[in-house]
Protein backbone atom coordinates (compact mmCIF):
# COMPACT_ATOMS: atom_id res chain seq x y z
CA UNK A 1 0.00 0.00 0.00
CA UNK A 2 1.01 3.65 -0.56
CA UNK A 3 2.21 5.84 2.62
CA UNK A 4 -0.24 8.32 0.65
CA UNK A 5 -3.39 6.10 2.22
CA UNK A 6 -3.07 7.91 5.55
CA UNK A 7 -2.22 11.48 4.87
CA UNK A 8 -4.94 13.38 4.93
CA UNK A 9 -3.35 16.39 2.63
CA UNK A 10 -3.52 14.28 -0.75
CA UNK A 11 -7.10 12.84 0.54
CA UNK A 12 -8.72 16.40 0.82
CA UNK A 13 -6.88 17.32 -2.68
CA UNK A 14 -8.52 14.31 -4.43
CA UNK A 15 -11.76 15.11 -3.14
CA UNK A 16 -11.51 18.66 -3.19
CA UNK A 17 -10.84 18.95 -6.82
CA UNK A 18 -13.83 15.79 -7.81
CA UNK A 19 -16.27 18.45 -6.12
CA UNK A 20 -14.67 21.21 -7.94
CA UNK A 21 -14.25 19.92 -11.47
CA UNK A 22 -17.43 17.96 -11.12
CA UNK A 23 -19.72 21.09 -10.59
CA UNK A 24 -17.85 22.91 -13.32
CA UNK A 25 -18.15 20.40 -16.01
CA UNK A 26 -21.74 22.18 -16.10
CA UNK A 27 -20.79 25.44 -17.26
CA UNK A 28 -17.14 24.75 -18.84
CA UNK A 29 -16.37 22.04 -21.07
CA UNK A 30 -14.13 20.18 -19.41
CA UNK A 31 -15.00 16.41 -17.40
CA UNK A 32 -13.97 15.43 -14.35
CA UNK A 33 -11.74 12.58 -15.49
CA UNK A 34 -9.58 15.67 -17.70
CA UNK A 35 -8.46 16.71 -14.48
CA UNK A 36 -8.48 14.32 -12.05
CA UNK A 37 -6.68 12.13 -13.58
CA UNK A 38 -3.45 15.08 -13.49
CA UNK A 39 -4.49 14.81 -9.76
CA UNK A 40 -4.28 10.98 -9.19
CA UNK A 41 -0.79 10.98 -11.19
CA UNK A 42 0.62 13.51 -8.80
CA UNK A 43 0.21 10.69 -5.94
CA UNK A 44 0.04 7.17 -7.83
CA UNK A 45 1.28 5.29 -10.62
CA UNK A 46 0.09 6.23 -14.31
CA UNK A 47 -1.78 3.33 -15.24
CA UNK A 48 -3.11 3.15 -11.78
CA UNK A 49 -4.08 6.53 -11.41
CA UNK A 50 -6.71 6.20 -15.46
CA UNK A 51 -8.16 3.67 -13.85
CA UNK A 52 -9.19 5.00 -10.53
CA UNK A 53 -10.08 7.87 -12.45
CA UNK A 54 -12.41 5.63 -15.02
CA UNK A 55 -13.79 4.12 -11.83
CA UNK A 56 -14.49 7.58 -10.12
CA UNK A 57 -16.26 8.69 -13.75
CA UNK A 58 -18.23 5.90 -13.56
CA UNK A 59 -20.09 6.47 -10.47
CA UNK A 60 -20.25 10.34 -11.16
CA UNK A 61 -21.90 9.40 -14.96
CA UNK A 62 -24.33 7.33 -13.12
CA UNK A 63 -25.33 9.84 -10.24
CA UNK A 64 -25.55 12.72 -13.11
CA UNK A 65 -27.64 10.25 -15.43
CA UNK A 66 -29.95 9.92 -12.86
CA UNK A 67 -29.97 13.60 -12.74
CA UNK A 68 -30.03 14.54 -16.29
CA UNK A 69 -30.84 11.46 -18.31
CA UNK A 70 -34.60 11.59 -19.15
CA UNK A 71 -33.28 14.93 -21.17
CA UNK A 72 -30.51 12.68 -23.14
CA UNK A 73 -30.82 12.55 -27.11
CA UNK A 74 -31.76 8.41 -27.60
CA UNK A 75 -30.63 9.05 -31.65
CA UNK A 76 -27.32 10.66 -31.26
CA UNK A 77 -26.64 8.31 -28.25
CA UNK A 78 -26.77 5.41 -30.86
CA UNK A 79 -24.83 7.01 -33.65
CA UNK A 80 -22.32 8.83 -31.48
CA UNK A 81 -22.20 6.09 -28.55
CA UNK A 82 -22.02 2.46 -30.19
CA UNK A 83 -18.93 3.70 -31.90
CA UNK A 84 -17.68 5.28 -28.86
CA UNK A 85 -18.05 1.69 -26.66
CA UNK A 86 -15.64 0.22 -29.85
CA UNK A 87 -13.39 2.58 -29.91
CA UNK A 88 -12.93 3.02 -25.61
CA UNK A 89 -12.13 -0.66 -25.98
CA UNK A 90 -9.50 -0.09 -28.42
CA UNK A 91 -8.02 2.20 -26.70
CA UNK A 92 -8.05 0.45 -23.39
CA UNK A 93 -6.75 -2.60 -24.64
CA UNK A 94 -4.05 -0.13 -26.61
CA UNK A 95 -3.14 1.52 -22.62
CA UNK A 96 -2.40 -2.29 -21.26
CA UNK A 97 -0.09 -2.43 -24.24
CA UNK A 98 1.83 0.68 -23.84
CA UNK A 99 1.79 -0.24 -20.20
CA UNK A 100 3.11 -3.83 -20.11
CA UNK A 101 5.67 -2.54 -23.45
CA UNK A 102 6.73 0.93 -22.64
CA UNK A 103 6.78 1.54 -18.75
CA UNK A 104 10.41 0.81 -18.16
CA UNK A 105 11.71 1.97 -21.64
CA UNK A 106 13.15 5.80 -20.36
CA UNK A 107 15.10 8.01 -21.96
CA UNK A 108 15.77 11.75 -21.69
CA UNK A 109 13.65 14.36 -22.72
CA UNK A 110 14.08 17.94 -21.91
CA UNK A 111 16.67 17.18 -19.96
CA UNK A 112 14.69 14.45 -17.62
CA UNK A 113 14.73 11.18 -17.91
CA UNK A 114 11.08 10.05 -18.83
CA UNK A 115 9.39 6.85 -20.10
CA UNK A 116 7.52 6.70 -23.30
CA UNK A 117 4.48 5.59 -21.76
CA UNK A 118 4.61 9.53 -19.70
CA UNK A 119 5.56 10.94 -23.33
CA UNK A 120 2.83 9.72 -24.69
CA UNK A 121 -0.50 10.45 -22.14
CA UNK A 122 1.77 13.91 -21.16
CA UNK A 123 1.47 15.16 -24.81
CA UNK A 124 -2.25 13.62 -25.12
CA UNK A 125 -3.06 15.72 -22.33
CA UNK A 126 -1.55 19.22 -23.48
CA UNK A 127 -3.23 18.33 -27.01
CA UNK A 128 -6.73 17.56 -25.60
CA UNK A 129 -6.31 20.62 -23.29
CA UNK A 130 -5.34 22.65 -26.14
CA UNK A 131 -8.25 21.56 -28.45
CA UNK A 132 -10.69 22.41 -25.82
CA UNK A 133 -9.87 26.29 -26.22
CA UNK A 134 -11.05 25.90 -30.19
CA UNK A 135 -14.26 23.99 -28.92
CA UNK A 136 -16.34 26.92 -30.64
CA UNK A 137 -15.56 25.22 -33.52
CA UNK A 138 -17.33 22.33 -34.22
CA UNK A 139 -17.13 19.96 -36.54
CA UNK A 140 -20.77 19.90 -38.60
CA UNK A 141 -21.72 16.81 -40.70
CA UNK A 142 -23.71 13.69 -39.76
CA UNK A 143 -21.11 12.00 -42.03
CA UNK A 144 -18.54 12.61 -39.07
CA UNK A 145 -20.69 11.47 -36.51
CA UNK A 146 -19.73 7.41 -36.00
CA UNK A 147 -16.18 8.25 -36.84
CA UNK A 148 -16.34 10.81 -34.10
CA UNK A 149 -17.45 8.70 -31.75
CA UNK A 150 -14.98 5.98 -32.75
CA UNK A 151 -12.21 8.61 -31.89
CA UNK A 152 -13.61 10.23 -28.90
CA UNK A 153 -13.95 6.75 -27.32
CA UNK A 154 -10.59 5.34 -28.05
CA UNK A 155 -8.83 8.59 -26.20
CA UNK A 156 -11.24 8.29 -23.50
CA UNK A 157 -9.63 4.40 -23.48
CA UNK A 158 -6.35 5.00 -24.00
CA UNK A 159 -6.22 8.35 -21.76
CA UNK A 160 -9.62 9.25 -20.56
CA UNK A 161 -9.87 11.96 -22.66
CA UNK A 162 -13.01 11.77 -24.62
CA UNK A 163 -15.11 15.17 -23.77
CA UNK A 164 -13.32 17.26 -26.22
CA UNK A 165 -13.99 15.64 -29.39
CA UNK A 166 -17.39 14.75 -28.36
CA UNK A 167 -17.83 18.25 -27.82
CA UNK A 168 -16.47 18.70 -31.21
CA UNK A 169 -18.92 16.85 -32.88
CA UNK A 170 -21.92 17.14 -31.26
CA UNK A 171 -22.43 20.62 -30.33
CA UNK A 172 -23.66 22.01 -33.23
CA UNK A 173 -26.31 18.99 -33.76
CA UNK A 174 -27.73 19.23 -30.31
CA UNK A 175 -28.38 23.26 -29.46
CA UNK A 176 -30.08 22.68 -26.23
CA UNK A 177 -27.89 22.36 -23.23
CA UNK A 178 -29.97 20.45 -20.93
CA UNK A 179 -30.33 17.82 -23.72
CA UNK A 180 -26.41 18.29 -24.85
CA UNK A 181 -25.47 18.06 -21.09
CA UNK A 182 -27.59 14.40 -20.76
CA UNK A 183 -26.70 13.20 -23.77
CA UNK A 184 -23.03 13.65 -23.32
CA UNK A 185 -23.24 11.90 -19.71
CA UNK A 186 -24.92 8.98 -21.60
CA UNK A 187 -22.46 8.37 -23.47
CA UNK A 188 -19.54 8.85 -21.41
CA UNK A 189 -21.66 6.02 -19.37
CA UNK A 190 -21.21 3.77 -22.18
CA UNK A 191 -17.65 4.73 -22.63
CA UNK A 192 -17.11 3.88 -18.85
CA UNK A 193 -18.63 0.45 -19.32
CA UNK A 194 -16.47 -0.04 -22.38
CA UNK A 195 -13.03 0.44 -20.38
CA UNK A 196 -13.48 -0.29 -17.07
CA UNK A 197 -12.90 -4.92 -17.95
CA UNK A 198 -9.63 -4.03 -19.48
CA UNK A 199 -8.89 -1.91 -16.53
CA UNK A 200 -9.74 -4.84 -13.74
CA UNK A 201 -5.85 -5.67 -13.96
CA UNK A 202 -5.10 -2.25 -11.50
CA UNK A 203 -7.87 -2.75 -9.99
CA UNK A 204 -7.85 -5.95 -8.11
CA UNK A 205 -4.39 -5.40 -6.29
CA UNK A 206 -3.58 -4.26 -3.07
CA UNK A 207 -2.35 -1.27 -4.56
CA UNK A 208 -5.81 0.44 -5.16
CA UNK A 209 -6.13 3.17 -2.83
CA UNK A 210 -10.51 2.13 -2.35
CA UNK A 211 -10.76 5.23 0.30
CA UNK A 212 -9.74 7.44 -2.29
CA UNK A 213 -11.76 6.05 -5.06
CA UNK A 214 -15.04 6.13 -2.72
CA UNK A 215 -14.46 9.99 -1.32
CA UNK A 216 -13.62 11.31 -4.73
CA UNK A 217 -16.67 9.56 -6.03
CA UNK A 218 -19.43 11.19 -3.65
CA UNK A 219 -17.53 14.38 -3.54
CA UNK A 220 -18.00 14.00 -7.05
CA UNK A 221 -21.36 13.54 -7.00
CA UNK A 222 -22.11 16.29 -4.47
CA UNK A 223 -20.61 17.96 -6.96
CA UNK A 224 -22.97 16.75 -10.14
CA UNK A 225 -26.07 17.92 -7.44
CA UNK A 226 -24.93 21.75 -7.17
CA UNK A 227 -24.32 22.04 -10.46
CA UNK A 228 -27.60 20.81 -11.46
CA UNK A 229 -29.26 23.15 -9.30
CA UNK A 230 -27.46 26.14 -11.14
CA UNK A 231 -27.39 24.55 -15.03
CA UNK A 232 -29.03 27.18 -16.67
CA UNK A 233 -26.30 29.68 -15.85
CA UNK A 234 -23.82 29.91 -19.06
CA UNK A 235 -20.03 28.66 -19.76
CA UNK A 236 -17.18 30.50 -18.58
CA UNK A 237 -14.78 30.85 -21.21
CA UNK A 238 -12.48 31.91 -18.66
CA UNK A 239 -12.21 29.12 -16.50
CA UNK A 240 -12.12 26.87 -19.53
CA UNK A 241 -8.86 28.99 -20.37
CA UNK A 242 -7.29 28.93 -16.94
CA UNK A 243 -8.00 24.89 -16.80
CA UNK A 244 -6.96 24.58 -19.90
CA UNK A 245 -3.60 26.12 -18.79
CA UNK A 246 -2.86 24.18 -15.82
CA UNK A 247 -3.37 20.93 -18.30
CA UNK A 248 -0.67 21.80 -20.78
CA UNK A 249 1.50 22.67 -17.77
CA UNK A 250 0.98 19.29 -15.86
CA UNK A 251 1.31 17.16 -19.58
CA UNK A 252 4.57 19.02 -20.37
CA UNK A 253 5.90 18.10 -17.26
CA UNK A 254 4.52 14.37 -17.05
CA UNK A 255 5.64 14.09 -20.68
CA UNK A 256 9.16 15.51 -19.66
CA UNK A 257 9.80 13.27 -16.76
CA UNK A 258 9.32 15.94 -13.68
CA UNK A 259 6.25 14.37 -12.45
Amino acid sequence: MYDTSSELLPLAVVCLTSLSVSFLSFFSGFGLGTVLLPVFAIFFPLPLSVAMTALVHLSNNVFKLWLTGRQANLHWTIRFGLPSMAGALAGAWSLRLMVDNLSNNNFTFLWHETSFLKLCLGLLISFFAVLEWFRSRPISGHFWIPLGGLASGFFGGLSGHQGALRSLFLQRLIERKEEFIATGVLIACLVDISRLPVYSAYLTNAEVQWDYVITASLSAMAGAWAGKKLIKKTSSDHIRMAVGLFLVIFGIALASGRI
